[in-house]
């Protein structure tokens, strides 16, 4: 059954879902497994440990050593224990600057920072910026 709202004329009873009028991707599949949809889901909020989902990001953890999901390797990661700002002949300029949502921490996983002849790296004050926030870089 392929439907573009769900109510609770269509939920089915058992399931653990309960819901007076939520709109829902564009397609959507109701079984005893689950949901499946097919589109965007949003909410106010999610909750467990997130273990299932798959194709999200691991934001800051670095770079997947596979992209291929069925290989062991694509939950092994890598990151640079550089970063570099700018390069030679293209020199650049950055402001690192967090806010109080975040308690004026800014972090990455690099251990060190290497800027380029030229380029500046200013830390707003305030800010405190950590670095080898992972603990992989002696």
């Amino acid at each position: 059954m392929a439907l573009t709202k769900i109510s609770g004329e269509v939920i089915q009873s058992g399931i653990g879902i309960s819901v007076s009028s939520v709109g829902i991707g564009t397609e959507v599949s109701i079984s005893a497994s689950g949901i499946n949809v097919t589109g965007v889901v949003t909410a106010t909020s999610f909750s467990g440990d997130g273990s299932g989902l798959t194709g999200v990001a691991a934001a800051g953890l670095g770079s997947a050593l596979s992209s291929d999901t069925s290989s062991p390797l694509n939950l092994i990661y890598k990151t640079p224990k550089v970063l570099n700002v700018g390069e030679v002949g293209a020199a650049i300029s950055i402001t690192v600057e967090s806010d109080e949502a975040s308690a004026y921490v800014a972090y990455m996983p690099a251990g060190s920072v290497h800027v380029a002849v030229g380029g500046t790296v200013r830390v707003a004050l305030g800010t405190t910026v950590k670095t080898n926030i992972l603990g992989v870089f002696d």
